[in-house]
């Protein structure tokens, strides 16, 4: 932690991540998985900064430890796949919500879903780039150059065009990691 500190003191970061928890992972790791993520959350807190998290299984504690802590800066939850409620949890605490090549696969009618009823500040576009293509591209490593398939998914389940999904979801990028909007 003490590297991790004088590393964003010296480097200036937009934001402090990929953090979190992983419940995925040894359940002998899941202790440590949390001290770390409280540490890294308060240094996040410390240096005013965003955090970008991993949760895979875990929304809830990370939720949790968001609320304890009153982590004030929000930030992006990667590839996020939670539920409709968690998603509000997040975005009440200033958060956006990743959303990549799983939203264009068919069978992911939960996040299809969630992605048409979420106000529009709520999403930003990542690529999830090397895992998680999307359809058409199962088996293959994924790349951002896959990313129009995934802005072409999230405008047809909004009901809006293409260059409304990428002008939103910048503007909502730029806005959660600080930077100032442009057109």
């Amino acid at each position: 932690m003490a590297q991790l500190s004088r590393w964003v003191e010296d480097s200036q970061p937009l934001a402090i991540g990929e953090i979190g928890l992983d419940a995925m992972a040894p359940v002998a790791t899941h202790p440590r998985q949390r001290r770390l993520f409280e540490g890294q959350v308060d240094l996040a807190r410390q240096a005013h900064l965003p955090i970008l998290l991993h949760v895979r299984r875990c929304h809830d504690p990370v939720l949790d430890c968001l609320r304890r802590t009153a982590f004030p800066y929000g930030g992006i939850v990667h590839a996020f796949n939670g539920t409709v409620s968690q998603a509000h949890r997040y975005l009440d605490r200033g958060f956006r919500l990743g959303m990549g090549g799983v939203m264009t696969h068919d069978r992911a009618v939960r996040i299809r879903q969630m992605v048409s009823l979420l106000p529009e500040e709520a999403l930003v576009l990542e690529s999830d780039a090397p895992d998680l293509p999307p359809a058409g591209h199962q088996g293959e490593r994924n790349e951002p150059c896959h990313l129009p398939l995934v802005v072409q998914a999230l405008a047809d389940l909004r009901r809006v065009s293409e260059d409304h999904i990428m002008a939103s979801t910048r503007r909502n990028a730029r806005r959660v990691l600080g930077l100032p909007d442009k057109d």
